[in-house]
């Protein structure tokens, strides 16, 4: 476990991300969602059918543990063991594994799990991936676990909400802006050589940090070990390790396109439609590499039946091509409900109702996507 994974494990210690979602505009996100998955079961033809359901960072069950309900069988992979207490204490019918989105191999999902998922949810962990080559091999990881009907539902967080919340709403713009631009005369004036000798000095600095906080980490993991803490304990254990939800944005810059460019250490990426299509060919790109290794290998030895059926299709590599994921539909899970927190906690139920179907209306609008806080694509495989 790295520095950055540890950071995320005290942050979630003590952020509520139960009580966003139960918020109102946390419940555009959630319901908007649902509903989507739904509509993925039923694009696949799989309505009333007990489907094998993959939830990666499944943070406290919210999605897992109504999934189960219903009579599907879940799987749901977590990396913080606060909240794999939170899911065990509140939720039955859960497959509950600790693991990485990179590698789920690490979470008992090998290669004999190939293509054993029709639905795989992963609707956290890209905000946390900070570098591009981490979240294409997510993607990469989660294709080579879906099924060939199967459908995949991947969360991000978007750069503009950003730009204006934190940016102008509290007023960091100048600063993000002036780190910017201070980071691009640095960059024109010391070349490649003294750039790479700041990011030693950065790594050496992040080792001293993970040094510092190391035992206070360990106290609080056990606290952890035996099951869920308290609500005080949470938060009395984080705050001795430090406040990382605190200013968690601020250490970026932005560049001339006003795009948020994230400092190492930081949390959070924010992402634009571009950057989401970027990360989808530099997935597929991985799964063809998967696919031309696994074709070579096969000349070697016989491969176990069933395996690498996601990547292959149930058909030896190079008598078809490569699989890719393919985008479905990408939609607005929140549209503008984060930028009115206040007049949404005003309105009435029926106004509120009438809210959700207003975004469930606007959702998939080309014109708005980029504008929202969250932003969810829908992919499946496509041979060629």
């Amino acid at each position: 476990m790295d520095w950055h994974d540890q950071k995320l494990i005290a942050y979630y210690n003590k952020f509520p991300e139960e009580k966003r979602l139960d918020s109102r505009h946390g419940q555009v996100e959630y319901r908007l969602t649902r509903h989507f998955i739904n509509q993925a079961i039923s694009d696949m033809g799989a309505e009333g059918q007990s489907l094998r359901v993959l939830d990666i960072g499944a943070g406290t069950g919210r999605y897992a543990g109504p999934l189960a309900k219903e009579g599907h069988r879940v799987t749901a992979v977590e990396l913080v063991r606060y909240n794999i207490g939170c899911m065990r204490q509140k939720w039955t019918g859960l497959d509950i594994r600790q693991g990485d989105a990179r590698d789920l191999a690490g979470a008992g999902l090998g290669q004999e799990c190939n293509g054993s998922f029709d639905l795989i949810l992963m609707l956290g962990p890209m905000y946390h991936l900070i570098r591009d080559q981490d979240k294409a091999q997510a993607l990469a990881e989660s294709a080579r676990l879906l099924a060939p009907r199967g459908r995949l539902l991947v969360a991000y967080l978007m750069n503009e909400y950003s730009v204006l919340t934190y940016g102008f709403g509290q007023r960091h713009i100048l600063e993000l802006r002036a780190k910017g631009q201070a980071e691009k005369e640095k960059q024109t004036q010391t070349g490649r050589v003294q750039g790479e000798q700041t990011q030693a000095g950065r790594l050496q600095e992040e080792q001293a940090q993970e040094g510092q906080i190391q035992e206070k980490r360990m106290q609080a993991e056990r606290l952890q070990t035996e099951g869920v803490q308290t609500e005080e304990q949470v938060q009395e254990e984080s705050d001795k390790i430090g406040s990382f939800s605190r200013d968690h944005r601020s250490k970026g810059s932005l560049d001339a396109s006003f795009a948020l460019q994230p400092s190492p250490g930081d949390l959070y990426d924010y992402v634009r439609l571009e950057d989401i299509a970027a990360f989808d060919r530099e997935a597929n790109r991985i799964i063809r590499e998967r696919w031309e290794k696994a074709g070579r290998n096969s000349q070697e030895e016989s491969l176990t039946a069933g395996a690498d059926r996601s990547i292959r299709g149930g058909n030896a590599p190079g008598k078809r091509g490569a699989p890719q994921l393919i985008r479905e539909r990408i939609f607005s899970p929140d549209g503008p409900a984060n930028y009115m927190r206040r007049e949404l906690n005003a309105l009435s139920e029926e106004e509120f109702a009438c809210f959700l179907d207003y975004q469930l209306a606007i959702c998939e609008r080309a014109d708005l996507l980029g504008a929202g806080g969250h932003l969810v694509e829908v992919l499946r495989l496509s041979e060629k």
